[in-house]
């Protein structure tokens, strides 16, 4: 009977639990993966929104600097070779200004330059001598805008260190308004661009460059695999995205054994063939679930109450009954003056009449 009883209870509180962890963690799992699968298209448009005004901030920092004397005294030079030195200096002093930290740039500009109203390169930073002549107009079409008076942000496509470089251009302008070139400011596309942008977002970044993952916030094997999704399966929405403009739907793919869902639209403010995907770790957002593992506890805690409850109760209830039915054997012996002693609330009345 007492195993019965145990038996009975234990049944009862493992169905219980069980059942309930089953539903609560299919519910729990489907709310996490939903919360990524939903949100990731909005979170695309925060990236865009943010490479945005990340190109704004710089480029008023750009125009800032454009517009002060030093860029000015570079076309006052009289001989080329002044000009150069002078353009050099220029640009020397604007990538170490934008590389103080107090301007939140990160560091220093891969290319600072001065442009002249041609659109060729007088001087850049680092080397005085590197990139003079270079036609830098017709690789940045944000240069011929700078020249006709307007500043603006654009992607470039350096085939010189073979980077893809998020430029600021803003137009140097004389005494009397006369536009004599172009202040050209560039960061690279970089890993760190990628791994900042993706911790504001809580989630991971890549930009797509040409036929590959330029740079991300991914570890390990994750860029390699996501450039065989990108290039294979998913190789229609990546072209529409680097080529056309067009923000993909929702996608999935999986990196080094985790699933995420994933968004592929093209970079603000740029014709190049440049891309970017923002990714949600959805396997990592299901793991959470795991927390309802606590139903599971609790079931073994009240598991082992009940056994032990079980147990208890058993035993006052039959020990009692066990010393009534050897009273009861020992009177039918003929043992007449036998008298039951229980010491039971439940039983003693039971005892005495007997």
């Amino acid at each position: 009977m007492r195993t019965k009883i145990i038996a009975g209870n234990l049944l009862t509180i493992l169905v219980v639990g069980l059942a309930a962890y089953a539903m609560v963690k299919t519910n729990v799992e489907s709310a996490f993966a939903a919360e990524v699968d939903d949100r990731i298209t909005n979170d695309f448009q925060l990236l865009s929104q943010s490479i945005a005004l990340n190109g704004r901030e710089l480029l008023g920092l750009v125009e800032s600097q454009a517009g002060g004397r030093p860029l000015q005294d570079v076309f006052g030079a009289l001989d080329e070779g002044g000009r150069r030195q002078r353009a050099f200096e220029a640009s020397q002093r604007v990538s170490t200004w934008l590389g103080d930290p107090a301007r939140g740039r990160g560091g220093r500009p891969d290319i600072t330059a001065v442009v002249d109203d041609a659109g060729r390169v007088v001087a850049r930073d680092s080397d005085v001598n590197a990139m003079f002549g270079v036609d830098l107009g017709a690789q940045i079409p944000a240069i011929g805008e700078a020249l006709r008076g307007n500043a603006s942000v654009a992607v470039w496509e350096s085939s010189q260190d073979n980077k893809a470089l998020q430029v600021a251009v803003a137009p140097i302008r004389g005494d009397a308004g006369r536009i004599l070139g172009a202040l050209v400011v560039g960061y690279d596309l970089s890993n760190g661009l990628a791994a900042g942008e993706g911790a504001v977002l809580s989630r991971d970044v890549a930009f797509v460059w040409g036929d590959r993952v330029y740079s991300s916030s991914l570890d390990g094997g994750s860029p390699a695999e996501l450039q065989t999704y990108l290039f294979s399966g998913g190789s229609a929405a990546t072209a529409a995205a680097r080529d056309q403009g067009t923000v993909s739907a929702p996608f999935l793919v999986t990196l080094e054994g985790q699933d995420h869902t994933a968004v592929i639209g093209p970079l603000p403010s740029s014709t190049a063939h440049v891309a970017m995907v923002v990714l949600g770790n959805r396997s990592a957002q299901i793991a959470k679930a795991s927390s309802v593992s606590f139903i599971l506890l609790l079931t073994a805690m009240g598991a082992l109450v009940i056994a032990a409850y079980g147990f208890f109760m058993g035993s006052s209830i039959l020990a009692p009954i066990a010393q009534i039915e050897e009273g009861v054997l020992q009177v039918m012996n003929g043992r007449t003056d036998y008298r039951l002693d229980i010491q039971s609330q439940d039983f003693g009345g039971l005892a005495y009449r007997i």
